[in-house]
């Protein structure tokens, strides 16, 4: 008896079928199994919709190879993406630092009382929906002197 198809057999022959073609060239099936291995059935699926809707709008030579290059443009897009942000956010955090160092003094992070008042961290404890569990303690820090 041959037992119940891998959950792996069914995600390539789903892609497959989405992409209308043959679920029967066992060469094709070991690539887009290996491709599903690697980077998640749900997104090698988002990307073989996008190629079967690209394949109804014009035919493509091979929705396969298209659904491929789909999924790691977006992959390198959100490379880039995740790059922008990351130069944003260090922006953000050296302006920020700039501002403090002049209102405050340039040591202005080393007293969580300039940029954390009590009362901010009485609100997070009491806040259920954080879910932390505070346990007290100094909140300064000790002084060498």
């Amino acid at each position: 008896m041959i037992g119940a198809p891998s959950p792996l057999d069914l995600y390539v022959t789903d892609i497959l079928e989405t992409l209308h073609l043959s679920i029967d060239d066992e060469g094709l099936r070991q690539r887009v199994g290996m491709f599903i291995r690697c980077n998640g059935y749900k997104n090698v699926l988002k990307a073989a919709k996008n190629a079967s809707e690209r394949h109804q709008r014009s035919p493509l030579d091979d929705p396969w190879a298209y659904t491929v290059s789909n999924f790691n443009n977006n992959l390198a897009q959100l490379a880039h993406l995740y790059l922008l942000i990351h130069w944003t956010e260090c922006g953000l955090r050296s302006h920020l630092d700039l501002e403090y160092r002049g209102l405050l003094n340039p040591n202005w992070y080393r007293d969580p009382n300039n940029y954390l008042p009590p009362e901010r961290i009485t609100g997070f404890v009491k806040d259920k929906a954080l879910g932390l569990k505070w346990h007290g303690g100094r909140r300064n820090r000790p002084t060498n002197g």
